[in-house]
C-alpha cells in the first residue's frame, strides 16, 4: 500500500502545472516469519512488512513489491525492530551512494531504529532490493522484494515509444535450502548449499497453480503480456517456453536491448532481470517450465512450472452480429474485405484455435487463401479503432 502526494510544479513558458508524486512505502524488517510449504512443513525465515497493510501484522516472502511510475520520487522508511542490523539496496537503480544500502558506503538501520531511503524513479523496468547486511545470508532467508517502475499516466509500453502489452506479470524466483532456514547459526561453506525448494514470488508446485497473479490464466489469442522476470537466487534459471508462443527478449537489467531477440529459451544468472514480451498464436493449455541450475556443471536442482492457459481467440467471448466485412461466405479461393472505417488486422484460425494467417489489411482488400483446405474456419478482425470481430467462415 503507498501514500501519493503531489507537488505542482509551475512553468512559466507552459503556464501549466505539471505532476510529480512522491511515493511512499513505510515497511518493518522482521526475522520471525513462518511460510507454509506445499508439503505441508513450515518454512521459517526473515523478511519484510508493509505497515501500511491491514490485512497482515505479519513479514511476507518475498517482501512487498515496490511500485512506481517513471519520474516519481519513491521514499522508504524501514524500522527494525528485530535484534540484528539491516540496509534495503536497491538493486539495479540508478541512486547515488548515501541511499544503495550498502553498509561502507550507506549506512546500517540498527535494532530498534528507523532509517529512510530515496531515489528518484528515472527508467521503466524490473528491479530488486534485498538486504545487504551479511548478504548471502539474509538474502537467502528472505529479505528480498521487487521494485517495478512503469510510464505514467497508465502507458503500456515497456519503455517510452517501445513495445506496447495487454498486461504484465512479474516472476521473482529463488532456490531455497531449508537448512540454513532451520538453523542458520550452522550453515556451514556455502558449497555445502543444496536447494530444496524451489519459487516464483514465494510460492511452489500447486501453490504456483492456485495464484492467479502468478499463473496465467485466460488469455486471448494475440494478447501481448509482459513478463517481467527477476532472479535473487545464487543459481541460474533457465526458462523453456512452449510451441504456440512467441516470445522476444526486449530488455535486460532494466535497459532495452539492442535487437530484440526471439528463442524459445532463456537463462537468467543471479541477480539479472529482464523483460520478455509473449503473444499466443493459438489456443493452448501448456506451462512454461523453469529450471533451477547450479552454476557448477550446469546441475539441475529442480523445476518449477507455470500455467498459461490460452482459451479465446478474441477479447470479446464471441461476436453477436454477423457483420458482413467478408464475402463471399461461403467463399472458393479469395476472400474479400470491405471494411467500414479503414483498415486493420486480419487473422485466420482452425477450429483448434491455431493461426494459420495474421495479415495487415486496407479498407478494401482480396484475400488470397487458396492453400487452405475445404472447411469451416475462425476469422477475427481487428478493424483500427473499433473491438475486435469474431466470425465463422466457410472454405467450399
Amino acid at each position: 500500500m503507498r501514500y501519493l502526494l503531489t507537488i505542482l510544479l509551475f512553468t512559466t513558458v507552459f503556464s501549466a502545472a505539471q505532476t510529480q508524486s512522491i511515493v511512499q512505502y513505510d515497511f518493518e524488517s522482521r526475522m520471525d516469519g513462518i511460510s507454509l510449504l506445499w508439503t505441508g512443513d513450515t518454512l521459517n525465515f526473515w523478511g519484510f512488512r508493509d505497515l501500511n497493510d491491514t490485512t497482515t501484522t505479519e513479514a511476507i516472502l518475498p517482501g512487498p513489491t515496490i511500485y512506481c511510475n517513471v519520474g516519481d520520487s519513491v521514499i522508504i522508511n524501514m524500522t527494525n525492530p528485530s535484534f540484528e542490523a539491516h540496509t534495503i539496496h536497491l538493486h539495479g537503480l540508478d541512486v547515488d551512494q548515501a541511499n544503495d544500502g550498502v553498509p561502507s558506503t550507506s549506512f546500517f538501520i540498527q535494532p530498534n531504529q528507523t532509517g529512510t531511503y530515496s531515489f528518484r524513479a528515472t527508467q521503466s523496468g524490473n528491479y530488486l532490493y534485498h538486504c545487504h547486511v551479511g548478504t548471502v545470508l539474509h538474502l537467502q532467508l528472505g529479505m528480498y522484494g521487487a521494485v517495478i517502475v512503469r510510464l505514467a499516466n497508465n502507458i503500456k509500453e515497456v519503455y517510452p515509444g517501445g513495445p506496447t502489452y495487454d498486461r504484465d506479470f512479474e516472476w521473482l524466483n529463488i532456490e531455497v535450502d531449508k537448512s540454513w532456514h532451520d538453523d542458520y547459526t550452522s550453515i556451514g561453506a556455502f558449497t555445502s548449499y543444496e536447494p530444496d525448494y524451489f519459487h516464483v514470488n514465494g510460492k511452489s508446485k500447486q501453490d504456483i497453480k492456485a495464484d492467479s497473479s502468478t499463473s496465467i490464466y485466460n488469455a486471448y489469442v494475440g494478447e501481448k503480456i509482459l513478463l517481467r522476470l527477476m532472479n535473487v537466487g545464487y543459481g541460474i534459471n533457465q526458462y523453456l517456453f512452449p510451441q504456440g508462443i512467441t516470445t522476444s527478449q526486449i530488455t535486460s537489467d532494466g535497459r532495452a536491448l539492442p535487437n530484440v531477440i526471439i528463442n524459445d529459451t532463456l537463462r537468467i544468472f543471479p541477480g539479472e532481470r529482464y523483460g520478455v514480451l509473449f503473444e499466443a498464436t493459438q489456443i493452448l493449455n501448456d506451462s512454461i517450465e523453469i529450471q533451477y541450475l547450479s552454476m557448477y556443471q550446469d546441475k539441475i536442482w529442480g523445476k518449477e512450472y507455470v500455467p498459461i492457459v490460452v482459451n479465446r481467440l478474441s477479447p470479446l467471448e464471441i461476436e453477436k452480429e454477423q457483420i458482413n466485412y467478408f464475402y463471399p461466405n461461403p467463399f472458393a479461393e479469395v476472400l474479400n474485405y470491405q471494411g467500414e472505417i479503414g483498415g486493420g488486422t486480419v487473422e485466420i484460425f482452425d477450429l483448434n484455435g491455431k493461426r494459420l494467417l495474421k495479415k495487415e489489411v486496407s479498407r478494401e482488400e482480396i484475400i488470397n487463401l487458396e492453400d487452405l483446405t475445404s472447411g469451416i474456419y475462425i476469422i477475427k478482425l481487428f478493424e483500427n479503432g473499433k473491438e475486435p470481430v469474431l466470425r465463422k467462415l466457410v472454405k467450399k
